[in-house]
This record gives C-alpha cells, structure tokens and sequence, in this order.
C-alpha cells in the first residue's frame, strides 16, 4: 500500500513539473513599425520576468509576449538584446502540455511626456489606503499595473495601484 502510495505522489510530482526553455537570442525584435528617422533612447535597461512570473505566462504565441514585455514599460516601442523563452504546463488530469511564450530584454522606445492609463509623472492623485485617504504626486510611471507616488508633505514613496488612484485637477 505504502509503494502505491508513494508511487503515484512520485508520477504526479513530475508530472506537474513547469519547464521554462530557451529558444532563441535575437538582437532586436517588434510588432511594430520602426521609424528610423524617429530618436530612441533606452527607456528600461532589461525588463524581464522572474522564475516564477515565466511560469505564470498566458501569452499563446510570441507576438503576444513581445507586445506584453513593450507596452508593460511606459513608452516602449522595441526591444533588444532579447531572450526567448518556451514553457511547458502540463494540464492537470490531460495527457497534454499547454504552451505559452515569454521574451525578455532592453526595452527601447520614447522618455518624452509619458502616460500609463491616462497618469503621467507630475499629476496630483488621491487614494484610499489603509490610514484613511492619501494626496501625492506621481514621481514616476513604474510598469503597466503601479505608479510610484511621493504621499504629500512627507518624503515617502508609496507604490500604488493606477486603478486605485484618482486624479485631482491642479
């Protein structure tokens, strides 16, 4: 009984195991078209995913992976220096793998005035948090999901949801 037992957890441990593999380095990569006469700056020195972010992807092909890694940076247009990755989930209780793609690297694109979901750096916000409402300023446009705020009156930055704030007219 003990070796059946044993057996099977062993079979379901492997058989749930996610593999992250590398497919390909490329030197530049887009689903957009590049205006060459347009002025690019590196706007997010490697913009990657951790182990664990890999395993969570949903993007079905590389198209989809590229144009999550770019418009996850505010302004990003291009990336480079990219790394190709596969990942394999199996499905639970199916003889069968699910397959999405994840791409990593230097993000390129324009620093000028920014927007992520209708904020930019400068605007005056409000939130709710959990001592009550709190005003602050936008800093800085971190990624798709948070802007960093400095709360007003004090020197802390707080990191906060974009659909959490509201903006305040100046």
């Amino acid at each position: 009984m003990k070796k059946i037992i044993a057996g099977s957890l062993g079979v379901l441990l492997l058989g749930s195991c996610v593999q992250v593999k590398p497919i390909g380095d490329l030197t530049m990569i887009s689903t957009r078209n590049i205006d060459r006469s347009m002025d690019y700056t590196l706007v997010k020195n490697y913009q990657g995913l951790s182990k664990k972010q890999k395993r969570k992807s949903k993007s079905k092909d590389i198209e989809e992976a590229v144009n999550y890694t770019v418009k996850s940076t505010p302004g990003g247009e291009y990336l480079t220096n990219v790394k190709l990755y596969i990942v394999n989930n199996p499905m639970r209780f199916k003889k069968e793998f699910r397959q999405t793609y994840v791409v990593e690297g230097d993000v390129w694109g324009f620093k000028g005035d920014l927007s992520m979901k209708g904020f930019k750096v400068g605007d005056k916000v409000f939130w709710n948090s959990i001592s009550g409402q709190s005003k602050g300023v936008i800093i800085e446009l971190k990624n798709d999901k948070q802007a960093a705020v400095q709360i007003e009156g004090q020197e802390k930055i707080e990191l906060v949801n974009y659909d959490k704030l509201t903006k305040l007219n100046n």
